[in-house]
């Protein structure tokens, strides 16, 4: 039996390219579609040659040149004509010279451009890509790099005691003295106390002195209790007309305010911060670089404690801070954000900034004055009293008028022993006279306790914000790294291939491609994602990474 031989001419299109994409496949074009594709490769500079017999996927062609005229062509574009409508891309990844005029070339497949309108991309890990939301605060993984030394651009004092004149002096007593105008409840911060507190204005120490001295003049030194530094914040001088207030009518005439008893917890005053957009004078192109680690805000008590916080936490473009304190010894102080990390004005006081305790302050109690005030009677009525409540009560008998008329005329009887005792009655009436002389020669007492350190001493008691960020060169250094290779992303998702204005840079582990394509470049496809690989979107901006690179 014979067999017709069908005869199929030759009907093979090549084109030899000057391409820019290379071989490692690092960086890669997109298209719209496959007309657009073919029509950029064949604007390309070439050597196009027709009539081709059959080209084989990855072989060898024999082209009718030099190898020598052909050493700058890296790519090439086929098309089997008599089979099918479909170009074939592929790297030219050797030359031969054969003769004069044959080179043999080597081709390796292009798997992207030959497959990339016949592929299923599906959600993937994807390690690492270029996101497509970009909002401030919706990208903070951490990246694992070295941020290097910060630097503060900017800084701002929120004040509780501006200068070392603007507090009371804040007295706690358990007793009050002559004339003296006290509330009868105490209860301060929400809780009953055993004392009130009266506040005293240090810029007329004359007042100061004057009320300690009314205290020893009426013996009840051990009535004050404690004095403290207070802000007047927590009582400023323009309400005191609702304070209770008073001047002793004696001969020591001091100015006092009573502080109210339902005095609590108080705001002191509010501190915003507008977010800050530079990095020490670096403007970013990705939002990241604005959010912790590379920007954030430190608050300092400027006593050696201080609390980071992140721009990205707060729920508006600035950090809002309320200053609160209670009038208490040492005065607990805090500034606390508002608004951070999903926390509203009344909640956020676990993130707040403590100030160092306010010092106390200690006084001077004139001994004597108090001891004469407890014991400055009649001293030899007070030792006869004294002789008489013991001597006598032993005796079971105390001393009457009658008696004592009786003793002066006879000498004799019950009060005549008493008359033989009077030297023991001299005796304490001695004893008491150099009671008061010891009284008068015995120092004055130091009460309450001194205390203080360096940040009230230097006018330094107030929070200060710092703006930090890294510095210029690191800043640039990432936010390149950033704009090159996008962000962390750590996410099962579709990996965004296109999304910005010219390039998509993205990285996945074990990618979930599919297609009706050969095995091996369905592989190579996938191996590619792995590696990580830069979709450019304009072939005119292919590996410009000057253009600007936003979200479209």
């Amino acid at each position: 039996m014979l067999y017709n031989k069908i005869m199929i001419a030759p009907n093979t299109d090549l084109i030899l390219l000057k391409c820019p994409i290379e071989l490692d496949q690092a960086n890669q074009l997109t298209f719209s579609n496959a007309t657009a594709q073919y029509n950029y490769f064949n604007s390309l500079a070439k050597l196009e040659v027709s009539g081709f017999t059959y080209q084989r996927k990855d072989g060898k062609i024999r082209f009718p040149a030099c190898a020598d005229d052909l050493y700058s062509y890296n790519y090439c574009m086929y098309k089997n004509s008599s089979y099918s409508n479909k170009w074939f891309y592929a790297f030219i990844t050797n030359i031969e010279y054969l003769n004069d005029n044959t080179s043999l070339i080597t081709i390796s497949t292009d798997v992207w451009q030959t497959w990339q309108f016949d592929l299923n991309i599906f959600r993937s890990y994807v390690s690492r890509e270029h996101t497509n939301n970009d909002a401030f605060g919706a990208n903070i993984l951490d990246e694992g790099i070295n941020v290097g030394e910060y630097t503060c651009n900017a800084a701002s004092d929120l004040t509780y005691l501006a200068d070392n004149q603007d507090y009371w002096i804040a007295v706690q007593i358990s007793d009050f003295v002559k004339n003296f105008t006290l509330p009868t409840t105490k209860i301060y911060n929400g809780l009953p106390q055993g004392t009130w507190v009266v506040l005293l204005d240090p810029a007329h120490p004359d007042n100061w002195n004057r009320f300690i001295a009314a205290y020893d003049d009426q013996g009840k030194a051990d009535s004050i209790v404690a004095m403290y530094v207070l802000p007047k914040a927590f009582a400023p001088r323009d309400t005191l007309a609702g304070f209770t207030t008073g001047t002793p009518s004696y001969d020591y005439n001091f100015d006092y305010w009573v502080m109210p008893t339902s005095m609590g917890a108080t705001t002191l005053g509010s501190w915003e911060w507008d977010r800050q957009t530079t990095l020490n004078g670096y403007t970013p192109k990705n939002n990241k670089m604005l959010c912790y680690p590379y920007n954030y805000l430190l608050v300092s008590n400027n006593a050696g404690s201080d609390n980071v916080y992140h721009w990205e936490d707060f729920a508006s473009s600035q950090a809002w801070f309320d200053l609160k304190g209670v009038s208490s010894q040492g005065c607990q102080i805090r500034a606390i954000p508002r608004a951070y990390k999903g926390t509203n004005s009344t909640t956020g006081y676990e993130f707040s900034c403590t100030a160092p305790e306010l010092p106390t302050i200690s006084w001077n109690s004139d001994y004597y004055l108090n001891w004469r005030a407890q014991n400055g009677i009649n001293a030899a009525t007070k030792a006869v009293d004294k002789y008489n409540s013991t001597w006598w009560a032993s005796k079971g008998h105390t001393v009457t008028d009658e008696e004592l008329k009786e003793a002066q005329s006879s000498g004799s009887g019950l009060i005549g022993d008493t008359l033989a005792a009077g030297g023991k009655i001299l005796t304490s009436i001695f004893d008491e006279i150099k009671g008061g002389y010891s009284a008068s020669i015995t120092p004055d007492q130091t009460r309450g306790i001194q205390t203080g350190d360096l940040t009230y001493s230097i006018g330094r008691n107030c929070f200060t914000g710092y703006k930090m960020s890294i510095k210029y060169q690191q800043a640039k250094a990432i936010d390149d790294y950033f704009s090159m290779f996008g962000y962390r992303t750590d996410q099962v998702k579709v990996p965004n291939i296109t999304g910005r204005a010219n390039w998509n840079y993205v990285k996945t582990l074990g990618a979930n491609i599919t297609g009706d394509i050969p095995q091996t470049d369905l592989n190579a496809i996938k191996k590619m994602f792995d590696n990580g690989v830069t979709f450019w979107h304009n072939a005119a901006t292919f590996l410009d990474y000057s253009q600007n690179n936003n979200i479209v």
